[in-house]
């Protein structure tokens, strides 16, 4: 099931790259937000599953699935951040390996808070929030 999930979202990442860029993993991850919006049980449950194995050493079997997934998620976004630095897409992004931490960081803050507090946490305006300030600014804007 977490390569599904993983698979999932890559497939997902890799169909907005086609369409838009580099920067279309930012759309990619807001799919991720109304995923999370609209399968508010299986978010409950990854959050809840996630969190219950933190203070358990290597060797937990659901912890280890949870570091696994956050290292494949990790590189998969680190990977695509670094080849958008390269080809002169991404101009903004001095380390992509400290962004692709900051943004799962992001996305698993924004999950619990979202959990915590649906009535006063919209899911999508938050990430679409977070996003707009790791977006390279256009020449219109900067000028």
């Amino acid at each position: 099931m977490q390569q599904r999930g993983v698979q999932r979202r890559r497939a997902i990442l890799d169909a907005a790259i086609d369409l838009f860029g580099r920067q279309g993993s930012f759309f990619a991850l807001l799919d991720n937000a109304d995923h999370m919006t609209h399968n508010v049980h299986l978010a409950t449950l990854h959050t809840t599953l996630q969190a219950e194995h933190l203070a358990a050493g290597p060797g937990d079997h659901v912890r280890d699935r949870f570091l696994r997934r956050s290292r494949l998620l990790r590189q998969s976004m680190a990977d695509i951040l670094l080849a958008g630095v390269a080809d002169g897409e991404l101009t903004q992004c001095p380390d992509p390996d400290a962004t692709a931490t900051e943004i799962l960081a992001f996305q698993e803050g924004a999950l619990i808070l979202w959990r915590l507090d649906p009535d006063h946490t919209d899911l999508r305006t938050l990430y679409e929030h977070f996003l707009r300030r790791l977006l390279p600014r256009t020449a219109s804007e900067a000028g």
